[in-house]
């Protein structure tokens, strides 16, 4: 979809609605942030559209919801029309028929226009009030664009939406070019829906996930509000029951007033003397300083006391090509995130270039540049992280933290050797559980072999730079380097490229099956790593100089994703082959470059981190990071 700015006088729905909030028995649901600047977006051809949004059951159903009416947004062109509204329990590609058949309620409808813009409103209100399962229902619109007027930009862009983000917000399709339902997490569908029930004025639910703790360590419990209410939460009392151990506090919060809003708080839990299970009791007892109305205040914990934790090491996929213009936020977001965590892993792996693998890739659902972790959730921008609404400049960093503090179910460790003519790797990997998940998955381990500084001459190195002049970014310390640097940049330096890996999903029989994996025992698998088997999409060489090697382990668990999920990680440095050490010790240099982090050469009294690449006389270069 392409986006159109289009401020119109829509601001004064929305604050009325917001203001409904507070009714008694009424509750107004949508995605849309009060007040904020809609857009116009499409695919900018003529056809028919379906568009809509899903409100979920949970908590909704929880207090005898009813849907009553819901009001859309929509273009006043002559060249849009046919609108109809409906509401449904699924959605169906029914091909190319003109109309979505909802099989709650289906009507044509009249749009209201707005006085002093190119936008109407339309509120359909159903014959019967329809009461919400837990099972949720999608609420949609159908329209015809007849025809592309270049003089009305908005029967390319026919649908209106906020900058608002969640995949339940806009689910859209087109009946012939695109006839799949598909979410949009990046705008919000301008629909309002009226919902009547049992609603309280202060209410919050609460769940939580598994405690994973050590023996004699207190620990934080991770546990998510609901709101259950029609008023916004600042704060919220709780009581936290486990071992005959009661804990009580105050947290600070901020729950917006839409039914269902949720907020991530940790709860501290006192130490646990003894391994083993074990199962507890948190509940929300105030909201605001008020007894909570919550008819479901309460959440069962369950931990699991273990003697040790193991250390999770997250594992970065990135996904990046020299011919792509953004692809620079992905080395910068790589060395940031190198420069941040001192066991940091992460991968590069090149797409339709020179250093692209020819097998080995993980089939993930990507776009350049991307960062995925621990293949576990949606790929996100390499330096600027999930929200690309609301730019912060090294999020990224926070949210691989946020990675790292999920429980890995076992620790992974892995080294790796030449074998005496060092035409393979001898790569070891051990794997040890602290729990075997009950979840009946099967476990295998996965390699991939790494390599820095990697270059070439040549413009099928050079690396696209869309960086490159943006002012606005001139004093970002890991992105201004980009910004003064060319477009293309020739002779850069690339860092962590994937130049070997296994199936992505692990090798076969690396570990024994689910049923005799056991808990504190550790499995050594071997693998033999040929540099034969180095090669690039072209059949060639994929390594340049072994010296700037590392191996990763990956303990991958094979869920039914495509790809499966990352458990753990482990890193460890390839010896330096002796063939490698007898020519810096005896080969003559012929020359010795430097280069900063963007590839530019510099001086060899450059300060700060510098690239050094040097040629010997029998043609083997070298490459290696020196700071100053």
């Amino acid at each position: 979809m392409k986006l159109l700015s289009a401020k119109t006088l829509l601001t004064a729905v929305f604050m009325t609605a917001a203001s409904a909030m507070a009714l008694a028995g009424t509750n107004k649901f949508s995605y849309n942030t009060p007040g904020a600047e809609q857009f116009c977006i499409g695919f900018g051809v003529a056809d028919h559209y379906d568009v809509a949004i899903f409100v979920p059951g949970e908590p909704l159903a929880n207090f005898n919801t009813t849907l009553k009416e819901f009001t859309i947004t929509v273009p006043v062109n002559d060249n849009i029309d046919n609108f109809k509204m409906w509401v449904s329990t699924s959605l169906s590609n029914p091909g190319i028929s003109r109309h979505f058949s909802g099989d709650i309620s289906n009507e044509y409808v009249d749009v209201d226009p707005i006085s002093g813009s190119n936008l109407g409103t339309i509120t359909y209100t159903l014959e019967e009030p329809y009461k919400l399962t837990s099972n949720g229902v999608y609420l949609g619109y159908s329209f015809d664009v007849k025809a592309i007027d270049p003089n009305e930009e908005v029967t390319s862009y026919p649908v209106v939406a906020t900058a608002d983000s969640n995949p339940n917000a806009l689910i859209s399709r087109l009946a012939a070019n695109f006839p799949n339902f598909e979410p949009t997490d990046q705008y919000a569908l301008c629909c309002t829906a009226t919902l009547e029930g049992d609603f309280v004025d202060l209410g919050a639910g609460v769940t939580c996930s598994k405690l994973y703790a050590k023996r004699g360590e207190p620990s934080q419990l991770k546990a998510t509000l609901i709101n259950h209410g029609i008023e916004p939460i600042t704060s919220v009392e709780y009581t936290c029951t486990l071992d005959d151990n009661t804990q009580s506090g105050t947290l600070e919060v901020n729950v917006d007033q839409v039914l269902g809003s949720t907020y991530d708080i940790t709860v501290p839990v006192n130490a646990i003397s003894d391994n083993g299970d074990y199962t507890g009791t948190l509940s929300i007892t105030k909201v605001n300083g008020e007894p909570n109305q919550s008819a479901s205040p309460s959440c069962t914990v369950k931990a699991k006391v273990l003697e040790r934790i193991p250390v999770h090491r997250v594992v970065a996929e990135e996904f990046s090509g020299t011919w792509c213009n953004n692809c620079p936020r992905g080395i910068a977001g790589m060395r940031l995130l190198n420069d941040t965590f001192e066991d940091f892993i992460g991968i590069s792996y090149h797409g339709n270039d020179i250093m692209e693998l020819k097998s080995g890739i993980p089939a993930l659902d990507y776009v350049y540049p991307n960062v995925f972790f621990d293949r576990v959730g949606p790929g996100r921008d390499p330096y600027f992280g999930l929200d690309l609404n609301n730019l912060v400049a090294g999020r990224i960093v926070d949210e691989y933290m946020e990675a790292t503090e999920t429980f890995a179910p076992a620790d992974i460790d892995v080294q790796a050797e030449w074998n005496d003519d060092e035409t393979s790797l001898l790569i070891t990997s051990e794997v040890t559980f602290a729990e075997v998940p009950d979840d009946g998955f099967n476990f295998r381990v996965a390699y991939v072999v790494i390599e820095d500084g990697l270059s070439g001459s040549g413009a099928a190195w050079w690396q696209r730079n869309g960086l490159s002049g943006v002012t606005a970014l001139k004093d970002d310390p890991y992105l201004k380097e980009f910004v003064n640097a060319p477009d293309p940049i020739r002779d850069i330096v690339y860092d962590e490229v994937a130049v070997f890996a296994t199936n992505p999903r692990g090798v076969a029989n690396s570990l024994p099956k689910y049923n005799d994996l056991k808990d504190n025992e550790t499995y050594t698998h071997q693998f033999e790593a040929k540099l034969s088997d180095f090669k690039n999409a072209n059949g060639n060489q994929s390594y340049q100089n072994p010296a700037n090697m590392h191996v990763v382990a990956m303990l991958i668990k094979q869920d039914t994703s495509s790809a499966g999920v990352i458990c753990n990680g482990a890193k460890a440095k390839v010896p330096v082959p002796s063939a490698v050490e007898s020519i810096s010790a005896e080969k003559e240099v012929t020359s010795t470059e430097f280069f900063d982090l963007t590839g530019r050469r510099v001086s060899e009294t450059a300060k700060g981190i510098v690239i050094i690449r040097q040629t010997f006389s029998d043609g083997t270069v070298k490459t290696g990071k020196i700071i100053r």
